[in-house]
């Protein structure tokens, strides 16, 4: 899961943005962790702009988003790598893009 920063108009990790690790079964975000090139490697469990603690949320939908991302790998296959992005909305997830070059 990737926050963005204050000032960033992105939430790409290489650009400053966060990635939380989430819990596969759970869906459940872990601690987060900033790319090397924007700041320290520790790990944090709130975010940096406003203090909220992002560590120990749930992601609502999280069964839905799996299988979003599940359908999606069965229309390409022979791609070994794709980098999801889904975003959630009042209805339920939706599939926002696929990137073949991808980080977290």
């Amino acid at each position: 899961m990737r926050f963005g920063r204050k000032g960033s108009p992105v939430d790409s990790w290489s650009k400053g943005g966060i990635a939380f690790k989430i819990d596969p079964e759970t869906g459940e975000l872990g601690r987060g962790l900033f790319h090397p090139d924007w700041g320290s490697t520790k790990q944090v469990a709130r975010h940096p702009d406003n203090n909220a603690e992002v560590t120990g949320m749930v992601l609502s939908y999280w069964d839905e988003i799996k299988k979003v991302a599940r359908k999606a790998a069965t229309v390409t296959p022979g791609i070994n790598s794709i980098g999801w992005d889904l975003t959630v909305t009042e209805y339920g997830p939706l599939l926002v893009e696929g990137n073949s070059l991808w980080s977290p």
